[in-house]
């Protein structure tokens, strides 16, 4: 299959093998979608104030303390790029640095099209 201008795909291949009387034995299909990437729906600012963001708590050992918005020193736009055995994922996430009153850090990323909070990394060797 080519692209056209509607296709969602840059490119399907599909291998047929061990047909016996009509019959299937095996299919396999690799589908090849075209890489594109909607516009962020939050702006940085909107991010700094999500509840999953502002409030959040994180721990260092058995310490534990809330994210103020004097801690998030800052908040980029990037494009994460996942994968596992069957599937590869673009997707636009800000990533957001938060400092604590120790100078430790930790990086909260989110989804940058739904507001969801990913994961929430710890920036130190503990």
């Amino acid at each position: 299959m080519q692209k056209d201008e509607a296709s969602l795909f840059d490119d399907i291949d599909i291998s047929v093998s061990g047909m016996v009387d009509g019959q299937i034995g095996y299919l396999e299909a690799r589908v090849y979608p075209g890489v594109g990437c909607s516009k962020p729906l939050l702006s940085p600012r909107q991010v700094r104030q999500l509840p999953g963001v502002l409030g959040a708590k994180l721990k260092f050992g058995t310490l534990v303390g809330t994210v103020r918005s004097e801690d998030i020193v800052d908040v980029a736009l990037t494009v994460e790029r996942r994968e596992d055995d069957h599937m590869l994922e673009y997707r636009l996430e800000y990533q957001v640095l938060v400092m604590g009153p120790s100078r430790l850090r930790w990086n909260i990323s989110v989804d940058a099209v739904t507001g969801t909070v990913l994961q929430t990394t710890e920036m130190f060797q503990t």
